[in-house]
């Protein structure tokens, strides 16, 4: 017999950052240092990694997650990070997000999008 449908399975989180620390947005090094400072200040769990440096300026990488996964995409040419994170726990505090993001791309222009899923509308 199946159980009852979930009231959600997570929360998926967008994230827009604008006017970003262009040094910051350049190299593999970075984005994999913001990554994983998410992973630990959250108390996530990480099972696999994959990072792209692209040629000859930006960068793009996850993380696969016991709860999910979490990645991000840099646009140094517009000084813009996207970051997705979706977890099926509900560990991730907006606040210390925002602010962590705000101070390590050294920008007051953070966008934040959550949005439930696995709820039938």
């Amino acid at each position: 017999m199946f159980e009852s449908l979930p009231n959600n399975v997570g929360k998926h989180y967008l994230i827009d950052i604008f006017e970003a620390d262009r040094e910051k947005l350049l190299f593999v090094d970075d984005m994999q240092e913001l990554l994983e400072q998410i992973v630990e200040t959250h108390g996530l769990t990480s099972l696999n990694s994959g990072y792209k440096q692209f040629q000859p300026f930006g960068a793009s990488g996850f993380i696969l997650l016991s709860e999910s996964h979490i990645s991000a995409h840099t646009w140094p040419e517009h000084n813009i990070v996207t970051l997705d994170i979706f977890s099926c726990e509900q560990i991730i505090d907006d606040q210390l997000l925002v602010k962590f993001l705000k101070e390590f791309y050294k920008t007051d222009i953070v966008e934040l999008k959550v949005t439930v899923r696995g709820q039938r509308r």
